[in-house]
This record gives structure tokens, sequence and C-alpha cells, in this order.
């Protein structure tokens, strides 16, 4: 299996690490590129904010990697919602800046842009399950930027000859996921009324959309195999085939939990346009690397549960 230098950007987010220890097993020498002066055990680091083009090209100068594995972005739906412009403008001004620096490097990296499957937007229930060649209509800011980046990058593809990937994921999760996104959110609501900390109610947005969900883990082991063995100036989607409404993942948590609770709608948590279902056709990518997810979702969730009681046991020794 080839190996060399692997870039990782976003590092310190919830993907990042996963990817980065992924990597490094499978005996990659990792760099991580990042705002802070944080440093990721015993992994390399340089420090650049995506935003500014001329610390972006010191860095990948320093680093000279083989592959570029692009994560770093704004992620929350929501939070798109709520401030459209810097999301559109962290994710394709830092993609851009990063994509042009690289494309420079003689010779050219791989890169890895990861985009979203939010990218389709609302797809009509005939062309599930969701295919590459749907034509992108995102329907969030978020979704725009990241339809924004994979365009960006295919077009560097054809116009310098950038050996870039886009792999689009469905929806992903795990311990350690941000408490505003789905399963984490109501895992963290069920562990808080568990320990006393909250009332017996979980607050939810809309339960009726159906999404495609894969353990983050199985995702990281995804994007190592594309680094090596997808096709540049391709698309990749990357997810299980299977959706499910997010009203079930609340049943399997409320079914796991040591105490009952309501359910309660909260306006907040409700955003202005909401797909219906994100369902992956992961067929071309199985084929390219022979990825299938190993971890079961129903794993996933007691895996995050887990993670959210230890969470939330260190908080009340803490008070």
């Amino acid at each position: 299996m080839a190996t060399g230098t692997a870039l990782i950007t976003g590092a310190s987010g919830f993907v990042g690490p996963h990817v980065a220890a992924e990597m490094a097993r499978a005996g990659w020498t990792v760099w991580t590129l990042d705002r802070s002066t944080q440093r990721h055990n015993a992994m390399r680091s340089v420090r650049a904010d995506l935003g500014e083009g001329d610390q972006v090209r010191r860095a990948v100068e320093d680093a000279q990697p083989d592959v570029v594995i692009h994560l770093a972005a704004q992620s929350s739906v929501p939070l798109s919602f709520k401030d459209p412009a810097a999301t559109l403008s962290n994710n394709l001004l830092g993609a851009a800046n990063l994509f042009y620096a690289v494309a420079d490097l003689v010779p050219a990296p791989r890169v890895l842009s990861v985009g979203s499957a939010e990218e389709y937007g609302a797809v009509r229930p005939e062309h599930l399950p969701i295919h590459e060649e749907q034509p992108l209509a995102p329907v969030s800011p978020y979704g725009v930027s990241k339809a924004a980046q994979s365009l960006l990058a295919l077009s560097l593809h054809t116009s310098h000859g950038l050996p870039v990937t886009v792999l689009r994921p469905f929806n992903h999760t795990g311990p350690g996921q941000r408490p505003d996104f789905v399963v984490s959110a109501f895992a963290r609501q069920v562990a808080r009324i568990e320990a006393g900390l909250d009332p017996p109610v979980i607050r939810t947005g809309n339960l009726d959309a159906r999404r495609d969900f894969t353990d983050v883990r199985d995702v990281a082991r995804a994007y190592r195999l594309a680094a090596t063995q997808a096709v540049a100036g391709e698309v990749y989607n990357i997810g299980s085939g299977r959706s499910v409404p997010v009203r079930w993942i609340l049943e399997e948590l409320l079914r796991l939990s040591a105490v009952p609770a309501t359910v309660e709608t909260d306006p907040e948590r409700l955003t202005p346009s909401t797909v219906p279902e994100l369902c992956a056709n992961p067929e071309k990518f199985r084929r390219a690397t022979g990825w299938a997810p190993q971890i079961s979702l129903e794993q996933t969730i007691r895996d995050v549960l887990t993670y959210w009681r230890e969470q939330t046991e260190g908080e009340k020794q803490r008070a």
C-alpha cells in the first residue's frame, strides 16, 4: 500500500482526529494544518489560517504533502442559516486558498475535497438513493458553500491538472461530535436527564426527516482508502445506502435511557428549509475502493450515549 505525507485541515474538529489517526496507523506521516498552535499527539503541525492565502501557501510548502485531505469547514446547517455570509466566506475562501496553493507545488499532491450530501438538496423520491450524477440544488447556505467548493475543486482539475477527488459524505456521527448535531444533541439530553441535571423533556427539531448515517470511524477509513484508490477528477458518495427517520434515532436513545422522558418540539431547532430525505447510492465508491461500513448504527448510537454519559459525569464531579 502506497503511503507518504498527508496534510489534514480541520484536524481539531470532529472528523479530523479520526482521519489523522487512521492515516497514521496505515503508515502515513501526518501533518495537520490548524489556526492554533495545538499539537495533535506526535503528529507534525503547521500553523495557518485558511482565510489567509500567504499563510496557507507557506504551510503547504513546509509540509510538502503527497496527499491533502481538506476537512476544515463551518459544518452546521442551522448555523449557516443564522450566519450565511460567514459560512460562505469561511468554506469557499478557505478552500480556494488551499487548492490554489497546492496546485503550485511540483509535483502537485493528491487532494481530497470533502463536501457534503447537502449539496444535492431536496431530491425527489424517484431519484433516491442519490447517485453522483444527481444535479446539485442545495437549499442551505452550508450546502451552497460545499457545492461551490466541489465545483472549484473540479475546475482546478480541468484547468490546472490538479489531481483532486471530490468526496460527498452523507451524515456521519460518533463519540465526540458536538451537541448541535442531531445524534449528539439527543444523546446529551438523555445523559443529562439521567444525571438529574435537566428536567425529563427531550427538545427536538424535525423528527420526520430521513438521513443516511454512518459511523465516523468508518468514514475515516473511507477517506484513507480514497487517498490512494479514488480516481482524480471523480466524485464519490460515501454513505451506508440506508436512510432512517430522525425519530428512530430518538426512539433508540429513549429505549437505552435509564429514565423516561417526554418529547417536545423546540422552534429554535427548526431550520427555514429541511431536506425530507438524504440517502446515498455508494456503489461507485465501493467499486473503486472495496469500502463498506463495518459499525452498525445501533452500535454507534450506544457509543455516542456512553460518551455523553461520561461527559455528564465529569460535569457533575466538577460542579
